[in-house]
């Protein structure tokens, strides 16, 4: 049984995990890195998470911290194919 406290905290991360994709989607990328950190704090094994913080720091030029990203997210979801193709891109 999940108590309300628990259902709260992780229907808080999934919004603020679309907020973030969106403002990516949309070019936003500084804004979606906050939105992502905002979220990690809330769900810190969240493999998509890490995806979308190294998304956005690949599109910001930070390809040391994009790879950071991919491989926290690859090491919580071995094989997670956009982690994978997101540190082919960072490694350049």
């Amino acid at each position: 049984m999940t108590t309300i406290a628990g259902r709260e905290v992780r229907d808080a991360a999934a919004a603020r995990a679309r907020l973030a994709w969106s403002l990516y989607y949309v070019g936003r990328h500084v804004e979606a890195l906050d939105a992502f950190e905002r979220a990690l704090r809330a769900a810190p094994e969240g493999a998509g998470l890490y995806n979308g913080l190294g998304w956005c720091h690949l599109r910001l030029g930070d390809r040391g911290r994009a790879r950071a990203a991919f491989e926290r997210a690859l090491a919580l979801q071995p094989g997670y194919e956009d982690a994978v193709e997101g540190l082919r891109q960072a490694r350049g």
